[in-house]
């Protein structure tokens, strides 16, 4: 199996399914956008279960970064994919990553439109829950579940099990819009600067793993 390092990955190429290059390369926002990819997250990975402590080391890092030096890129660690059968790219590892920087795309695309860019793909969210109905649904338009939200957006008591699938995303949610606020109440903030900071300078190395790979083999190349 061929090994790449290529910085100008084409995945239109990488995602068919006779492709055999295992492919790693940077990727920010702005080239997901540019080269059209959609995420799936597959049925074997597990739900969000981000907690506030991880968000909140999450943003606070990214502010300190573009306080710091917003012309520099800033890395977010790795991501594995993989080509998948409906057509999008499976996001084999880095998920949890990945889902939050969508949420926070998402809350701060009010103040910069680019970012929708990133969070949806035509009228869908760039990233697909597989097998996940509700959290598709509540990535799509969180109005739909209004009815079991308080003003605040936290999910209202003795409704949880209704919705179980979507209670993290809308705990997250809430988390990353209460942060943004805290953050807005500090001179050197700008939400609009903040967003495009991270469309262009954040970027994840990623690891792109033939469809057809033994996944097993794959990962016992890195230890």
């Amino acid at each position: 199996m061929k090994v790449i390092l290529n910085k100008n990955t084409d995945f239109s190429v990488l995602a068919k399914a006779e492709n055999k290059t295992i492919s790693a390369s940077l990727l920010n926002l702005e080239k997901v956008v540019e080269e059209n990819i959609q995420f799936n997250i597959p049925i074997y990975q597990r739900l969000y279960v981000w907690k506030i402590n991880q968000i909140k080391t999450l943003l606070e890092d990214l502010k300190t970064a573009f306080y710091n030096s917003s012309n520099d890129s800033y890395f977010l660690g790795g991501i594995m994919l993989s080509s998948s059968t409906n057509g999008k790219i499976d996001l084999v590892d880095g998920q949890q990553r990945f889902t939050s920087l969508w949420l926070i795309c998402d809350a701060l695309s009010e103040s910069n439109p680019k970012l929708k860019r990133f969070t949806y793909y035509g009228s869908e969210p760039r990233i697909h829950f597989s097998i996940r109905d509700q959290a598709q649904e509540y990535l799509k338009d969180q109005n739909k579940f209004k009815e079991y939200l308080n003003d605040k957006g936290e999910i209202m008591k003795g409704l949880e099990s209704e919705i179980s699938e979507i209670i993290p995303l809308a705990t997250g949610r809430r988390i990353i819009i209460d942060l943004l606020e805290e953050f807005k109440k500090e001179e050197r903030f700008n939400s609009k600067s903040f967003g495009n900071y991270i469309f262009h300078k954040v970027q994840f190395s990623q690891t792109f793993i033939p469809l057809k790979s033994d996944m097993n083999r794959v990962f016992g190349g890195y230890e």
